[in-house]
């Protein structure tokens, strides 16, 4: 039988007040079309908008639309849009935009927009027309999602990875990168891809999360975003999957309608400036902070949303968060959210690596507990023996701070060398043990 862990929470119906609201739609704006699949924030805060009729951008005063036009060269591969992606290249700002005819590279700046040029495969290696999904990682490969695989495009060669190689599901319907070259990728009826590219001899490794095999709900994932930790968020049919850690089958956190998700069909995940954690879904935006869930709907948001069916989530350098439903887009503010002040979520427990890293004075490990909880903090070194216990007993939820000067129990310096620390937490909920590697050099 599976195992995984399920974190009941609190779940608030209300959102507090002091709320901003602005709706857009073709009546009252610029914007191309009313069902708006994908939204993209540049470095310049432009906001962007995939609609099925074309690109559409809003620099929070101006609208530009961006079409295909059968008769122009360089222009929008298609009309209908999937996914944008932004990137900061040594050429300026370019937006990568995912259609349902490949693959289209615009170069986007403040007071220029470049035409589109479009990329399908009868002129790349691009393994399919139908791209559902665009990224970026940060070595600046480009990874396109489509209905027949992933291709991968390196600014001069392009690479394609089907599931005869190292895909769970051909059918790609989100990419997120992750750090130290990590990609996930969400199928249809495949979970998420797992993958590692170490920029050299392409994928060095590959692996499934999957309904037999982690705490993901649905072999079908929607939605997936890397969190700067590495850790991950999944969001499919049945609901999201918080996941801090890359081994497969531990530490998994799911939460759905019951929990107090909105809706348990999940379309888009962000994270804003405070950690607070957004969901667009099918049943209204759900909003995910310090443990507790609230959420909002065209019921509750007074004519806000302007609809429940919210496709995807953005959050633009201002602090807004925005909503692209199929009925318009809406921006939204509250007291809970935004750069004015930072909020402290800790909604799992982990062990950071620690600062500085060699050291020979002293270091700083750093821990996240997501409710109060009996601590121990070990050090052993490289054979396994227990050294020094820099923490013991209960405390707080919250993050919190270990220091370690180099001593062993017996007050004596230790050798050079490496060791572990340990973190061990019981609580009602169970038992945590996370551990990192620390190198001291005298």
């Amino acid at each position: 039988m599976k195992q995984f862990f399920i974190f009941f929470v609190l779940l608030s119906t209300a959102i507090v007040a002091a709320q901003e609201w602005t709706t857009f739609n073709t009546g009252n704006s610029g914007l191309a079309s009313n069902r708006v699949r994908s939204i993209c924030v540049d470095g310049n805060n432009v906001v962007w908008f995939g609609t099925d009729k074309g690109l559409s951008g809003f620099n929070g005063t101006d609208w530009t639309n961006i079409v295909y036009e059968a008769d122009k060269q360089q222009t929008l591969a298609d009309n209908s849009i999937n996914d944008i992606s932004y990137e900061l290249t040594g050429y300026g700002p370019e937006l990568w935009i995912a259609t349902d005819n490949g693959v289209s590279v615009m170069g986007c700046a403040l007071d220029a927009i470049s035409q589109a040029t479009p990329y399908r495969n009868d002129n790349t290696g691009l393994v399919n027309n139908r791209v559902l999904a665009a990224a970026v990682d940060e070595r600046h490969k480009k990874w396109f999602g489509t209905v027949n695989g992933i291709s991968t495009f390196d600014g001069s060669e392009w690479a394609s990875f089907t599931s005869e190689t190292h895909l769970s599901n051909d059918y790609v319907l989100c990419i997120a990168p992750g750090d130290s070259g990590w990609i996930y990728a969400g199928t249809m009826g495949g979970g998420v891809s797992r993958i590692q590219d170490n920029g050299i001899d392409a994928i060095t490794s590959a692996s499934p999360y999957d309904y037999a095999w982690s705490g993901i709900m649905s072999d079908t994932v929607t939605a997936a975003y890397v969190l700067p930790s590495g850790y991950q968020w999944f969001g499919g049919p049945q609901g999201t999957a918080y996941h801090p850690e890359r081994e497969t089958k531990i530490s998994w956190f799911i939460y759905q309608a019951q929990d107090g998700l909105v809706d348990n069909y999940v379309n888009a995940i962000a994270e804003d400036s405070n950690g607070v954690m957004w969901f667009a879904t099918n049943g209204g935006v759900a909003k995910f902070t310090e443990s507790a869930w609230s959420s909002i709907t065209v019921a509750s948001s007074a004519n806000g949303l302007p609809s429940d069916t919210v496709l995807d989530v953005a959050v633009d350098k201002d602090g807004y968060i925005w909503f692209a439903t199929d009925k318009g887009v809406a921006c939204y503010r509250d007291s809970g959210s935004g750069v004015a002040g930072t909020v402290s979520r800790v909604d799992h427990y982990r062990l950071l690596q620690n600062y500085p890293n060699p050291f020979n004075a002293s270091t700083i490990i750093p821990y996240d507990l997501q409710g109060p909880s009996e601590v121990r903090i070990d050090v052993y070194n490289a054979r396994g023996q227990l050294i020094e216990i820099l923490a013991e007993g209960s405390q707080s939820a919250g993050h919190h701070t270990a220091v370690w000067t180099g001593l062993a129990g017996s007050g004596e310096m230790v050798p050079s060398g490496i060791y572990f620390a340990v973190l061990q937490v019981k609580n009602v909920k169970g038992y945590f043990q996370d551990s990192i590697k620390l190198l001291y050099v005298k």
